[in-house]
């Protein structure tokens, strides 16, 4: 009985090679934002799903790193898209692991360190350097035109004002700029 009961425990402690977690490839940043730095990995094995990917950041030149939430275990097949694919090559047994740090200061560097963490064995750590988008500029040359709800008229000046988005939006020009009403 004794026996039975140590090979039913040993049999589910045994670890199989799809269990094994590696990088296929190195992480992948997405497109930042002003304040948000997306990263991908994509990961072989795991059949378990017991490994993860902690995520931690800091901005260049800093010494301390700060923890992020760890990057998202994606539904196998869910990133592809009903009519267009994917631009992804996820295989059939692979994982695509995706998160964000957040919260971050627009127009500055950071680095992102990424550690796949696996039980089963498998351990990697990949450190990726990306900077956060600064703020949009209108342009100094941009032209104002001065809109106030209504229908219509005017010259697009101060005075009298163009009476309408539309109307205004007609004589837009590539670098006009929208900007919201000032009380009078």
């Amino acid at each position: 009985m004794c026996a039975l009961i140590f090979a039913v425990l040993a049999g589910g402690m045994t670890t199989t090679a799809s269990d094994l977690s590696r990088p296929l490839g190195d992480p992948q940043l997405e497109r930042p934002t002003l304040r948000s730095l997306g990263v991908y990995w994509i990961i072989q094995g795991d059949d378990n799903q017991n490994a993860f990917i902690a995520l931690e950041y800091r901005k260049a030149g800093s010494s301390s790193w700060r923890t992020a939430a760890r990057l998202f275990r994606v539904e196998r097949r869910a990133h592809l898209m009903e009519r267009s694919g994917s631009e992804l090559e996820v295989p059939d047994d692979g994982w695509l692991f995706a998160g964000s740090a957040l919260l971050l200061e627009p127009r500055a560097a950071y680095e992102l360190r990424l550690t796949l963490e696996d039980p089963d064995g498998g351990k990697a750590t990949r450190t990726l350097r990306a900077s956060t988008r600064s703020e949009p500029l209108v342009s100094t040359t941009a032209r104002g035109r001065h809109v106030v709800p209504g229908s219509g008229g005017g010259t697009a000046t101060r005075s009298p004002r163009r009476r309408s988005t539309p109307s205004a939006s007609s004589t837009a020009g590539p670098s006009m700029a929208r900007r919201r009403p000032t009380p009078n």
